[in-house]
Formats: C-alpha cells, sequence, structure tokens
C-alpha cells in the first residue's frame, strides 16, 4: 500500500473515531436534556428543586443512568428510591404545609409496611437497619410483601404534592400559644395511649426512644392513627419540627443540600 493510500486509511479511521466520540457527546448531552426536562416537569421534583437548587446535580445523576439503561421505563422505575430520598431528607421542609388527609394516609401506610416489615423479617433486624439506611427499600419491599412499599412511596408522594399550595397548617410555631397547642395534644394523646395500650407494650416500645427503633415507630403510627385527627396532626408536625436541625444536618452531609 503506497503512503497515499496509507495516509488517507488513516485519516478515514480518524474521522470515523471522531464521529463515534462525537456522536456519543451528543448521546449523552440528549440524554441529560430529557432526563433533566422530566424532572423538572414533575411537581414534587421541581418544588424541592426550588428550594434547593444545588441538588439538582444528585437528582440528575440518580436518574440519568436508569434512563440511559433502560430509557423512560427504568427512569419510572427510579421513582420510588428516588422517594425514599425525599422522604428521609425534605420532609421536614414541608411539615407546616402538608394537608391533614394526605397526612393521615401517609401514617397509615407506613404503619402498615414497618408492621409487615417488622413481623416478616426473620433476622428481626432488616426493619431496624431500613429505618436507618433506606437505600435497603428494595430488599424491605420483598420482606414485608405485597405492594406495601409502593403504597407507602404513593402516599409519601401524595403528601408532597399536597404541600405545593405552601398553605401554613392553622397551628404553626409562628403563631401565638404555639407551645400550649402542643401541651394539650400530648396530654390527649397520653390519655389515648394509655387506652389502647398495656404498660408493658408501652414500656417496651420506648425504651430505646429512638425513631430507628422499630416498635416504637409502629406504636406511635398507631396511636396517631386512632388519635383525634388534630390532635395526631398537630403532634406529627411538632415532633417532625423539634428534629428539624437533626434532619438538616445529616441531609447537608448526605450531599442532599
Amino acid at each position: 500500500m503506497n503512503e497515499k493510500l496509507l495516509l488517507g486509511a488513516a485519516a478515514a479511521a480518524i474521522i470515523c473515531v471522531g464521529g463515534y466520540f462525537g456522536y456519543g457527546a451528543w448521546r449523552d448531552n440528549q440524554a441529560q436534556k430529557t432526563v433533566t426536562a422530566w424532572i423538572n416537569a414533575q411537581p414534587v421534583y421541581a418544588m424541592v428543586l426550588k428550594d434547593h437548587p444545588a441538588a439538582a446535580p444528585r437528582f440528575l445523576d440518580h436518574f440519568l443512568g436508569p434512563y440511559r439503561q433502560g430509557g423512560m421505563a427504568g427512569v419510572e422505575a427510579a421513582k420510588v428510591e428516588m422517594q425514599q430520598i425525599l422522604d428521609v431528607n425534605y420532609t421536614i421542609d414541608y411539615v407546616w404545609y402538608f394537608d391533614d388527609i394526605a397526612l393521615r394516609n401517609f401514617l397509615t401506610s407506613e404503619y402498615n409496611f414497618i408492621q409487615a416489615l417488622q413481623k416478616n423479617d426473620p433476622t428481626r433486624s432488616l426493619c431496624s437497619k431500613y429505618l436507618k439506611d433506606s437505600s435497603q427499600f428494595a430488599e424491605a419491599g420483598k420482606i414485608a410483601g405485597g405492594n406495601l412499599l409502593e403504597k407507602y412511596m404513593k402516599a409519601s408522594e401524595d403528601l408532597f404534592v399536597s404541600a405545593i399550595p405552601h398553605k401554613l397548617y392553622p397551628v404553626w410555631p409562628g403563631v401565638q400559644n404555639y407551645n400550649k397547642y402542643v401541651d394539650t395534644a400530648k396530654i390527649s394523646m397520653v390519655f389515648g395511649i394509655a387506652q389502647q395500650f398495656s404498660s408493658g407494650q408501652i414500656e417496651q416500645a420506648f425504651q430505646s426512644g429512638s425513631q430507628n427503633d422499630c416498635t416504637t415507630v409502629v406504636l406511635m403510627d398507631y396511636a396517631l392513627i386512632k388519635a383525634d385527627p388534630r390532635v395526631a396532626s398537630i403532634l406529627w408536625r411538632s415532633n417532625m419540627e423539634s428534629m428539624r436541625s437533626e434532619v438538616v444536618a445529616r441531609r447537608k452531609a448526605g450531599g442532599s443540600e
């Protein structure tokens, strides 16, 4: 092969390689545009990212991989894990905007899921692991059985959707006598728990004093579901408010701020 042919072949090869990588870059750019547009079209994601724009790269990374592997079907499948991330990191931002009905449905779904997970877990350890690390959701959902995890995450999504109008709950830390409202609700709840559970059950549930204890979560969710809706609403919101600094610090440490 003469020199001209060799040079021509080399040039063609360079063009082909350059074209391949150029197409790859174009395809990657198109994928990012498609996924970003989809994220921004989801009301809950748009709400969270408006308040936390620095979290946008994490949202994109979360859905970009599934999109490349499975298209929009992969993106839809990744929504459950993203809702776990929202539930853990961003619920605290909207505590005083959630709708009461959506909150009650959320607590009921959480109760059904955690109770089943605790009951069906042969090791008696996965439930606590899941409460500490939501990335365990796939195994937890399998052990809980049925579609309890999906129902729980759908209720969580509906809870976030209910906050989109950003209408403040009538009782919140900025109103007069807020502490009095909370204390009255606590007294009412104490009497309610005493009537529903034995002293042994209550003692067992509160021994750990931890939000990462499944028995405590199941007991408190059940008590809230059975309580007067106004009492349950104020208590859940005020309890979440008391953990605000802890949740925000954990969120920042995990790169979700």
